[in-house]
Formats: C-alpha cells, sequence, structure tokens
C-alpha cells in the first residue's frame, strides 16, 4: 500500500520540477542570444561639420544618436572661403535598442 502511494507522490513533484526549472532555461538561452545580436550591431557613419574660419578644428567627435554611439574621426576638411567644412567618419555601435537615423537626422540632434 506503501509503494502505491509514494509513486505517484513522487512523480507529482519529478513533473512540478519540470515545469519550473524548464521555461527559466529557455529564457536564459533567449536572454544570451539578444545580447550578442545587439553586440554586433554596427554600422558607419560619416558627418560633416561646419566651423568658421578662426575656429580649431577637431580630430574626433563624439556621436551618440538613437542609441547609435562611437567616434567620428577628422577624414577631410574643405574651405568655402567664409568656413570650414570638416568630414568626420566612423563606426559606430549599438547599445541595446536602436533607432533608424537618417543623415539629416542625425546632423540635426548633434
Amino acid at each position: 500500500m506503501k509503494k502505491k502511494i509514494v509513486v505517484p507522490i513522487f512523480t507529482g513533484i519529478l513533473i512540478a520540477l519540470l515545469f519550473i526549472f524548464a521555461p527559466s532555461q529557455t529564457q536564459v538561452s533567449a536572454q544570451d542570444s539578444e545580447e550578442s545580436i545587439q553586440s554586433t550591431q554596427t554600422k558607419t557613419i560619416t558627418k560633416t561639420e561646419v566651423y568658421g574660419l578662426n575656429k580649431p578644428v577637431k580630430s574626433s567627435i563624439p556621436y551618440n544618436v538613437a542609441g547609435w554611439s562611437g567616434t567620428l574621426y577628422l577624414v577631410n576638411t574643405q574651405s568655402t572661403g567664409d568656413h570650414i567644412l570638416a568630414t568626420y567618419r566612423g563606426t559606430v555601435h549599438c547599445s541595446g535598442i536602436c533607432g533608424m537615423v537618417s543623415e539629416l537626422d542625425a546632423d540635426e540632434q548633434n
């Protein structure tokens, strides 16, 4: 009689443990995959800054727009007669959820 009671109780405990631990392992795997996808998101940004003739041109500038961040480095300067146009380029990385930003939007936000 004792064996008939112990087996269903033991089986019930095993099934309960499967329901408790199986979803948490799936959740951890999904989080790991999501982090690895986010950490590999990069894109190259080119941005032009306008400087006055008497203003120093920076060799690099920070970039932080819509979750994309990094450093842009000076690749070209051009004088218009009234101003200096400095072109910067660099690879930026996504930190978290990143939006799509056009070049015009990026210039307005920096």
